[in-house]
């Protein structure tokens, strides 16, 4: 925080407090950058409210599974909405096209097309086998270049796949 900006008293329940505590600690902040973080989201309009009914079945779920509020509602999407089923093919596909549609990727994607022919080569996969692909992408910019490509920068996100064990050769 910067030394300008406005300081202020705030009361609030201890209870409450040692809440900011302990997602501060956990998030690796401090209480004031907790406390910014949350307000500035509570601004965003993608946040959903819980109906209270809900929110407290929520949270006894999170209490017995020794998890945050959040932690157990992104637990119970990303079991309600797995990621599509992908095979070798389809993922080897996604990274070649986003390396022919845009200049600057990351050299990660090739060494994944690469790691992934590898092992068919060696008759470990092939093109039909299952795999699970996340995707995390915020910020960055694409730019049209005069060849008809693109250029990528600045985008922070991480691209994760897992093969099937049951599916390897």
């Amino acid at each position: 925080m910067a030394r300008e900006d406005l300081h202020f008293r705030l009361r609030i329940p201890e209870e409450l407090k040692k809440l900011v505590e302990d997602e501060a600690k956990t998030n690796n902040r401090s209480m004031t950058a907790e406390i910014i973080a949350r307000l500035q989201n509570s601004f965003d309009n993608t946040r959903v409210q819980l109906p209270l009914g809900l929110r407290d079945r929520v949270q006894n779920a999170a209490k017995i599974s020794g998890r945050s509020l959040r932690d157990e509602v992104v637990s119970a999407l990303d079991k309600a909405y797995p990621p599509p089923q992908l095979t070798v093919g389809d993922l080897i596909n996604f990274f070649e096209n986003i390396q022919k549609d845009a200049e600057g990727n990351p050299p990660s994607m090739t060494k994944a097309v690469e790691a992934l022919k590898a092992q068919i080569a060696k008759g470990e996969i092939d093109l039909s086998t299952k795999v699970e692909m996340q995707t995390e992408f915020e910020g960055g910019k694409y730019t049209p270049t005069s060849k008809g490509k693109g250029k990528i920068e600045g985008i922070k996100g991480k691209v994760r796949y897992s093969i099937s064990k049951e599916d390897k050769k």
